[in-house]
């Protein structure tokens, strides 16, 4: 994994109000592909103990957490392509919306 090597983490910001099953394979995908660098945030006070089995799980959202000049936010409407340098001296890469 690319961003194993760089030990980076990834956060997936939850904009959903249901965790149905559908979403939790998604999250339980995203934490085998990411091991203990997984994190989820914006997550519901109920779905913490099913979560935290996969990752960390805060009920925060990502900016309440983590300092935007460390963040990389992945955007599929951003003109440029993510390079390696991008990478430097951040600290996790955020996904969010709709998975899948």
């Amino acid at each position: 994994m690319i961003l194993k090597c760089f030990k980076m983490d990834v956060i997936i910001e939850n904009l959903e109000h249901k965790l149905s099953r559908w979403l939790y394979y998604e999250y339980e995908n995203a934490s085998k592909i990411m091991g203990k660098n997984i994190i989820f945030t914006n997550i519901p006070s109920s779905w913490t103990k099913i979560l935290s089995k996969l990752g960390k799980v805060y009920s925060n959202h990502v900016w309440e957490i983590f300092e935007p000049k460390d963040l990389i936010i992945l955007d599929p409407q951003a003109e440029d392509k993510l390079s390696f340098e991008d990478l430097n001296g951040k600290s996790a890469i955020v996904v969010g919306g709709i998975l899948g």
